[in-house]
């Protein structure tokens, strides 16, 4: 078993964060690897941010990652991990989608929406190791956007090495979802995992 291993999910209500952990975290329990999780999604409803802590190994003993021990943050939302690099190690991996939702400070014109380039500067402050994915894009290729964050899950597969291999992870995903849409899942996952190779700045 791992010492440990913590991953941190951003996002924005109704992405599928928790669908994400949900995967990771029955892909660990099969390996019998300890994993806990802790989420936070008070206002997700409403399109708030959404953060998940995972964490997986022996030496794991409470939900909430420790400030500069995260070995990965994924965010589903190309600002939302901006929120969360104080808890990226100096090692850290960082996997983010260009997705923009932008929210109602913004559209309202009380805010700007900050400039990819811009973002990109700033994960380039916390992180050697930043792979930038069009999951959105990726997934309306499939068939169905709403694929989207299974598409950053099988990125995730791709880039950063994970304590269990890629075809468990395929297991805990077909097995959490319904049959009518598990090929398309799949395909996701499958195109996500490719592109990986392809998205690293």
């Amino acid at each position: 078993m791992i010492e440990e291993m913590n991953i941190l999910i951003a996002g924005v209500g109704g992405q599928g964060a928790l669908t994400l952990t949900g995967i990771l975290a029955d892909a660990a329990m099969k390996m019998d690897i300890k994993v806990v999780a802790g989420e936070v999604h008070g206002m997700a409803q409403r399109g708030g941010s959404v953060f998940v802590h995972l964490r997986m190994g022996k030496k794991v003993y409470g939900p909430i990652i420790p400030l500069g021990r995260a070995d990965v943050i994924v965010s589903l939302e190309m600002v939302e991990a901006l929120r969360y690099l104080d808890f990226l190690s100096d090692d850290g991996t960082i996997i983010v989608s260009k997705t923009k939702m932008v929210p109602p400070i913004v559209w309202s014109g009380m805010e700007t929406y900050p400039e990819e380039d811009a973002v990109i500067e700033q994960y380039k402050k916390f992180s050697k190791d930043i792979y930038l994915i069009d999951s959105l894009k990726i997934a309306k290729q499939t068939g169905n956007p709403l694929t989207a964050n299974i598409v950053l899950l099988g990125s995730m597969s791709g880039c950063f090495k994970l304590p269990f291999e890629k075809d468990v992870l395929l297991e805990s995903l077909t097995s959490r979802i319904s049959s009518k849409i598990r090929d398309v899942n799949i395909k996701a996952f499958e195109i996500g995992w490719q592109e990986a190779k392809h998205c690293k700045l």
